[in-house]
């Protein structure tokens, strides 16, 4: 088993590498579970439905391919986006998912940081 950082992940048929001393966290959808106690003293639990997240990746930006305008015109169309993301271990992730949050490029790094939300699960 090996750990580090997204190597690279497809957005919308676009692959953007990463940057390769960076972490994210990965959240694959699923359930929330709530136990909570019945009159009797007896217990039930209550589930309920969270979404998939990939949240705090930085892409590295190439303003060449127009990178933010891509990103930018991808978070304000109204349709979940087909996202692969492919881990240092070979491990990939899949989903449907939407942009999320503020997207701003840090001019130094060249890196913008992202939130994807949506399904997301291993492949």
């Amino acid at each position: 088993m090996a750990g580090g950082p997204i190597e690279s992940i497809v957005i919308a048929g676009r692959r953007f590498t990463t940057d390769g001393e960076d972490t994210c966290e990965i959240t694959y959808s699923g359930y929330n579970n709530e136990v909570k106690p019945n009159g009797d003293g007896t217990q039930r639990i209550v589930k309920s439905v969270h979404t998939g997240a990939i949240e705090g990746l930085n892409l590295v930006i190439d303003p060449a391919r127009d990178d933010m305008e891509f990103l930018k015109e991808m978070q304000d169309s109204c349709e979940f986006l087909e996202v692969s993301a492919s881990l240092v271990d070979g491990t990939v992730i899949n989903g449907s998912m939407q942009l999320t949050d503020t997207i701003a490029l840090d001019s130094k790094e060249m890196t913008a940081e992202v939130t994807l939300n949506g399904t997301c699960e291993k492949l």
